[in-house]
């Protein structure tokens, strides 16, 4: 099946192709020549889809600027849950941050679970290339229990980035938010 969706600053050609049976069916979904503004873009998805849920076996956006894959499972069979991955190889912020040096490249790893009963985020990395910045993360927001428990460790952080004399700078530090 090919197809084609528009919006304003989107563009979005692509190609699905599937197979199997009504109760499992395994995907690929191809666009080439996404538009995002200005920007050329190619999404490739591959998963399979069921009545319990979805498998994401890889997502992969990657264009001028930007290189980022994910992956997990969603299943909706006993209300509402996702496991998810995100490798960013690379994005370039200063298309949408005009404080962002261009060219210099976000790097990092994020996981994430999301239930009905909340969010956590086991485990988060952040860096940029080229820098010393590193930024490593957890967090967790109990919805029922009404409560955040969130650590954010970091190395090299200074802001704006390119600044000789940053507006921001920390060589190091913790924050930790725990609360309801």
């Amino acid at each position: 099946m090919q197809g084609s969706a528009t919006a304003p600053d989107l563009i979005f050609p692509f190609r699905l192709e599937s197979s199997g049976t009504p109760d499992r069916v395994r995907f690929t979904l191809d666009s080439p020549d996404l538009k995002l503004g200005a920007e050329p873009l190619a999404l490739a998805v591959s998963g399979s889809l069921s009545a319990a849920g979805a498998q994401i076996d890889r997502m992969k956006l990657t264009g001028s600027g930007v290189n980022m894959e994910a992956g997990g499972a969603v299943d909706w069979s006993t209300g509402k849950q996702a496991d998810l991955s995100l490798a960013i190889h690379h994005v370039d912020l200063s298309p949408w941050l005009s404080a962002w040096p261009a060219g210099r490249q976000l790097l990092g790893n994020i996981d994430l679970n999301w239930s009905d009963s909340g969010l956590d985020v086991p485990r988060g990395s952040l860096g940029v290339a080229g820098t010393d910045l590193a930024i490593n993360f957890s967090a967790g927001i109990d919805v029922e229990a009404n409560t955040v428990d969130a650590l954010v460790d970091w190395r090299g952080l200074s802001w704006p980035l390119a600044d000789v004399s940053p507006d921001l700078s920390s060589p190091s530090g913790q924050l930790t938010v725990k609360g309801s």
